[in-house]
């Protein structure tokens, strides 16, 4: 049951980018963004009225891409554990990272699901800073995954290069560094920093995947090699010796009396 359930959330990770791509790319259309950030207000409520149906099927899908995202990291999380000892402070650190970044992404998909959700009753300036306030969650948000991003580098280099090849964790270093493209979304409404740009856009988004594709590829390769059994703690004290438990039923048990042969 470890084995399925581990081999199930590693494939989340290649499931969380189609299930993301057909809601952003084919349906909702927010990749490449429909309403650029210098477009007008009446522009912008124009889409969402035009386009409200497709949207919200769309922010469906990307709902559900980013909703089963702690599963994949709480699977790797879990690969890199037993090597921590018996106070794993960089996995809860992932798990507690996994769990913010989701609920940030998935935040973004429901505000802009409210902006479509009745359009034409709402002002063309409400549609708009419904558009912007998405985008601030799903994108200049990226802190959290970058704390993720690091603490499972810091756990690969940490485990002895037993779990995860070195050269994963270096890809964990630099998808935690080009996040940070992401803040110039909310200095910049045009350029490559802008949230339809080339850096804060279309390079995070791209870093993203490859970081969840990589690492899904090697996690589904390790539990299907056999990694997916409780690892050992160093740290945790030893049990009982089966050779003093049999000494000590021996010397407990009656022992008949001498009778004189003679």
């Amino acid at each position: 049951m470890n084995r399925r359930a581990q081999i199930i959330a590693a494939w989340c990770g290649p499931a969380i980018c189609v299930i993301f791509s057909i809601g952003a790319l084919g349906l909702a259309r927010f990749i490449p963004p429909e309403i650029s950030p210098t477009a007008s207000a009446a522009h912008a409520q124009s889409i969402m009225i035009h386009g409200s149906g497709r949207i919200r099927v769309g922010l469906t899908f990307m709902l559900i891409g980013m909703s089963i995202m702690p599963a994949w990291g709480t699977v790797v999380a879990a690969q890199l554990r037993g090597s921590e000892g018996r106070f794993g402070v960089l996995s809860y650190i992932q798990i507690a990272s996994i769990g913010v970044g989701s609920a940030l992404a998935c935040a973004g998909c429901v505000v802009w699901a409210a902006g479509a959700y009745r359009p034409g009753q709402l002002s063309p300036e409400f549609s708009r800073y419904a558009v912007d306030l998405g985008w601030h969650f799903f994108l200049w948000a990226w802190e959290p995954f970058s704390v993720w991003a690091i603490a499972m580098g810091m756990a690969i280099l940490g485990s002895g290069n037993t779990v995860y090849p070195r050269w994963s964790a270096y890809v964990c270093f630099w998808t935690a560094f080009l996040f940070s493209a992401a803040t110039g979304l909310t200095f910049l409404k045009e350029g490559v920093f802008a949230y339809n740009g080339l850096l804060t856009l279309w390079m995070v988004m791209s870093v993203f995947f490859v970081w969840i594709i990589v690492t899904s590829y090697l996690t589904i390769r390790n539990v299907q090699g056999g990694r997916f059994h409780t690892f050992h703690d160093p740290d945790a004290p030893a049990g009982p010796n089966p050779d003093d438990e049999v000494a000590v039923r021996s010397r407990d048990l009656p022992v008949a009396p001498l009778t004189n042969a003679g």
